[in-house]
């Protein structure tokens, strides 16, 4: 059995540097010369080095954030598509909000520094969280360091 120790490497910095196959093959080919080590351990020699391996971990970051931010987008389209959204008698707009509503309502208050709203469903907070603009953490792209 083949055991790979990435030690403890940083899975953002892994997912920027493989996210343009062109960027990592020059970096691997200058670590490679005189190593003779295995892949994984030129991998773990560049992204050890901290100035190497941090615009790699930034473009990593944002990759994970399009990533989950497309997949929020994709269930709020699926769900507002549903009969279950469309229907104002249906049986969950009279619940109570859900945990994650109230959170999602407390940083949306906090980010975009809005006055707390006076929902006590979970259709008010839906249909509030909606007019807001939803998940805040998905509201605006974020800013790349220069």
């Amino acid at each position: 059995m083949l055991v790979c120790d990435l030690g403890d490497l940083d899975d953002l910095a892994i997912l920027g540097l493989f996210a343009d196959a062109s960027v990592p093959l020059p970096l691997l080919n200058e670590a490679a010369l005189g190593s003779g080590g295995s892949l994984v351990d030129l991998i773990v020699a560049i992204l050890s080095d901290a100035n190497i391996s941090a615009p790699f971990r930034e473009q990593g970051a944002l990759l994970r954030w399009q990533w989950h931010r497309d997949l929020y987008h994709a269930e709020v389209e699926a769900f507002s598509k549903s009969e279950a959204s469309r229907n104002p008698r249906a049986a969950w707009r009279r619940k109570p909000p859900t945990s994650r509503q109230i959170y999602l309502i407390s940083e949306a208050i906090r980010a975009f520094e809005l006055d707390p709203p006076s929902v006590s469903t979970r259709g008010e907070a839906y249909e509030w969280l909606r007019k807001v603009g939803g998940n805040p953490r998905f509201a605006h792209s974020v800013e790349r360091k220069k």
